[in-house]
């Protein structure tokens, strides 16, 4: 398939399958953004989209914890 992106994942049940109903797929090929705790955080992005979310997920989403927030 020449995927360039590292980890992908292929459906056997096709359009049967219960996670075409859970994840909301109307069309192929469709993408999801997850983040490092297995939160969805983009769905379906184009190339310059997915540049777009990644540069605000890195550099500019505010990240205060429960404990750094105390001591602030």
């Amino acid at each position: 398939d020449q995927l360039i992106w590292p980890l992908h994942a292929n459906e056997p049940k096709g359009w049967n399958s219960p996670l075409v109903s859970l994840y909301g797929v109307d069309g192929l090929p469709s993408t999801f953004l997850i983040n490092e705790n297995g939160v969805i955080v983009g769905i379906d992005l184009f190339e310059g989209q997915i540049n777009k979310k990644l540069q605000y997920l890195y550099f500019q989403q505010v990240r205060l914890y429960p404990s750094e927030a105390v001591t602030r």
